[in-house]
């Protein structure tokens, strides 16, 4: 199903790239996503450029990845707490 739907942006994509081309503009891909410095919905991930900015608090990541990174470390270190609060409320339920 999920195929589908990276088909279905695909064509918008392209679609939008060819607007961009007739009109002389230089076609950008962005969104706004969590700042990790802020807490905002500020950073604007510039997807055409490869980096972050977050625009509240200026907040800079050279590439994507970088973010990424911190994202996955950020929701790993949530998990496992949670994970080790559930299985501590497991324990003292027996």
């Amino acid at each position: 199903m999920l195929g589908l739907y990276e088909e279905g942006v695909d064509s918008v994509i392209k679609t939008a790239r060819r607007i961009c081309k007739y009109q002389g503009i230089k076609f950008k891909l962005e969104s706004m996503v969590l700042c990790p410095a802020c807490g905002r919905k500020t950073m604007k991930l510039n997807l055409t450029d490869n980096n972050a900015v977050c625009i509240r608090c200026g907040k800079e990541y050279k590439t994507i990845d970088e973010l990424e990174r911190i994202e996955e470390e950020n929701w790993h270190d949530n998990h496992s707490e949670i994970e080790s609060i559930m299985q501590e409320k497991g324990s003292a339920q027996k």
